[in-house]
């Protein structure tokens, strides 16, 4: 069974290019190609910029399942359409990140687990402006904000809307994640919700130099059932 480095020296080797010249192309240092490829890394956070490089398809490179070469649909990639406006599918990455909905999680990895492909149809319904650059998705866990939002779901963050409105956003307090509902309050603060009941809401106070970061603002929820 080939290897996430099997498939990157296949596709590095079909494209003639030696690893300093794919280091150069993608950004992705020399070292890390090497250790990739010698199968001394089982997943990597370089996956977009080494497929984007060598011009294949991203999930093959991560999975193995699909073809290598793109189609011409899928030409670009990361949270980017293909084409202008809603004519093509497109693909999320999700993040190795678990946004802990109790007590937090720690962000302990940006690696890719998987990749997600959509039909124009559901860009719509997500209400963007017709690009999805930055919008990326991480798990959510825990109960504190059902109903709106179940255990296991992955949700979907649009990282360029990180303006303090009220909504729910992925959120950093501390090295901890959130998926939580944000009330801006005056004197530069900020409630922080649960939609269960039974977790307590908490305020968090900007003026006074809380760790606290808006990573981005949740868009779309989706549940994983396994049969």
């Amino acid at each position: 069974m080939m290897t996430l480095g099997d498939r990157l020296k296949e596709a590095r080797t079909k494209r003639k290019l030696s690893q300093t010249a794919l280091s150069e192309k993608s950004g992705v240092p020399q070292q890390t190609i090497h250790a990739i490829e010698n199968k001394k890394a089982k997943s990597t956070g370089h996956l977009f910029p080494l497929a984007k490089a060598l011009h294949i398809n991203p999930e093959w490179l991560s999975t193995g399942e699909g073809e290598m070469e793109r189609k011409p649909l899928e030409e670009s990639f990361l949270g980017e359409p293909a084409s202008p406006g809603y004519g093509a599918p497109f693909s999320i990455p999700v993040f190795a990140i678990t946004a802990g909905m109790g007590r937090g999680r720690f962000l302990d990895s940006e690696q890719v687990l998987k990749i997600v492909v959509f039909d124009p149809a559901t860009l719509r319904d997500m209400n963007l402006s017709g690009s999805v650059h930055g919008i990326v998705a991480v798990y959510a866990d825990g109960e504190s904000m059902l109903p709106t939002i179940p255990p296991k779901s992955i949700v979907f963050v649009d990282r360029n809307q990180r303006d303090l409105r009220d909504g729910v956003y992925l959120v950093r307090l501390e090295e901890m994640i959130y998926v939580k509902r944000l009330q801006r309050l005056p004197n530069h603060k900020v409630k922080v919700i649960s939609d269960n009941p039974v977790y307590q809401p908490f305020e968090v106070d900007l003026k006074n130099g809380d760790d606290f970061e808006i990573l981005g603002k949740v868009l779309r929820v989706w549940i994983e059932r396994t049969f």
